[in-house]
């Protein structure tokens, strides 16, 4: 037994330096074949003309807020119920004016029944020409008109301040689509600059193969790479080329009208305290002024209610005339004051009370909820502000360590004391540390626009 050990412990080291001899003496491996990882072109839709007041230089988001506001439909509809409820205020404001009534008729009369030959007289209609013309005013309905005229008008300013939260709201969701864009362009860059570098890696494997130091496993690795670099780069044209295209949409444009953004940061929101912050965002946000427009308007249909069937007293002056000739002959004047009064209307009043007073409660509950609503789109925008900032500095530290691992592992691995992963996985560090980058900037950019339209900061005027 002993002599087997010793027999193979010397035997041992000769296998060992046969195996290195005959390392020494294979050729270098042969490079393997280069695949070829084709970029394929862009995909490009034709474009369509701008509209006039669509700069052809790069937009800011200021610029495309202003152009949405102009061309998006969902303002113009929002401008005709405007006029709606103005529309419906003149017919409410008819009813404490003065009401003309004209008309003309023409009767030939004749009889189907005689007796002894004679024309019977049972028929009461006069026959030939009569014109009527009939002057009438409201002169008392206990203010049933008034406050219904009243309530019209307030529904007027509900109406504008509808029209003001679209637009407020419309330049929140330009602004998201206008920084989506630019996130995506910068995703863009991010792709064809990581594409780059694959590509070099692939060439540094190459030649390290072909000198001897690499293996082929290194260069398939390095076209791997390459191909998911395409893929990555493919997928960020199709995701700008969609934010584009979201964005021209929002602004109310054709869809396929060319773009481009200065890719600027949002202005930030000099306030800290969120106290006041919230205070400043109840006193301006449109929501706020619309629910105590629509509660007042709410308490005059109250009102209203209350003398559905209160008695109304309105005068009248007619003026008449009749006969066969032309123009007729038989003229009357009339002068006249009417009283009309439903003390029992089978509870048709009491449901309009029950109802208004139903709708009063309503608005009161909905501006509370708008209060909520508003405290919280603050305190929602400033958190996510705040967050936003702090992630920046990581993300900015995080890009500048992955630049220096992946110009480490490069060096290390073009002089042999490295392995091409440490390549690849650092070529992945760096591409994630700069998405993560791109990102926050991103979020920081809609974290103000969201905190600005929270507060109800003044919306960009119209060029």
């Amino acid at each position: 037994m002993a002599r087997v050990l010793l027999s193979t412990i010397m035997v041992a080291p000769i296998l060992l330096f046969s195996a290195s001899y005959s390392r020494a003496q294979q050729p270098p491996p042969e490079p393997s074949q280069i695949v070829e990882t084709a970029t394929p072109p862009p995909i490009t839709i034709a474009g369509v003309p701008a509209p006039k007041d669509v700069p052809s230089k790069p937009l800011t988001a200021n610029e495309a807020a202003r152009i949405a506001v102009v061309h998006q439909p969902t303002i113009e509809s929002a401008k005709q119920a405007v006029i709606a409820a103005q529309g419906r205020t003149q017919q409410a404001r008819a009813a404490t004016l003065p009401n003309l009534l004209v008309g003309a008729a023409y009767t030939n009369v004749q009889s189907l029944n005689t007796v002894d030959h004679v024309t019977s007289t049972g028929v009461q209609t006069v026959p030939g020409w009569l014109g009527t013309s009939t002057l009438k005013q409201l002169l008392y309905d206990f203010q049933h008109t008034r406050e219904t005229v009243a309530q019209s008008n307030l529904l007027i300013a509900v109406a504008q301040d509808a029209l003001l939260k679209a637009r407020y709201d419309l330049v929140l969701e330009t602004k998201q689509a206008y920084y989506s864009y630019a996130n995506s362009l910068r995703a863009l860059d991010i792709a064809d600059s990581s594409l780059a570098n694959r590509q070099k890696q692939l060439d540094l494997a190459n030649a390290q193969l072909k000198s001897g130091l690499g293996l082929p496993s290194d260069v398939a690795r390095a076209e791997t790479s390459v191909a998911q670099g395409v893929t990555a780069l493919i997928a960020a044209r199709a995701a700008a080329s969609l934010a584009r295209i979201n964005l021209a949409l929002v602004m109310g444009i054709d869809p396929r009208t060319p773009l481009d953004v200065t890719q600027q940061d949002e202005p930030t929101v000099t306030a800290t305290d969120i106290t006041e912050l919230v205070v400043a965002a109840l006193k301006q946000r449109p929501d706020i002024r619309l629910a105590d427009d629509t509660i007042q308007s709410m308490r005059h249909g109250v009102k209203a209610a209350k003398t559905t069937n209160a008695p109304v007293l309105s005068a009248s002056v007619g003026l008449g005339t009749s006969g066969l000739s032309t123009p007729p002959t038989n003229d009357a004047f009339s002068i006249g004051l009417a009283l009309s009064w439903n003390p029992f209307d089978g509870g048709f009043t009491a449901g309009k009370i029950k109802e208004a007073r139903a709708n009063e409660a309503t608005a009161i509950a909905q501006k509370k909820s708008a209060e909520f609503a508003v405290a919280s789109d603050v305190a929602q925008a400033y958190v996510s502000l705040r967050t936003a900032e702090q992630r920046i500095l990581s993300a900015t530290n995080s890009v500048i360590d992955a630049k220096e691992g992946l110009r480490i592992a490069v060096g290390r691995f073009s002089h042999g004391l490295g392995l091409f992963l440490d390549i690849t996985d650092a070529e992945t560090a760096l591409e994630s540390a700069e998405s993560d980058l791109t990102n926050a900037t991103n979020d920081v950019d809609q974290a103000r626009a969201a905190l600005t339209h929270a507060i109800g900061s003044p919306v960009p005027t119209t060029p």
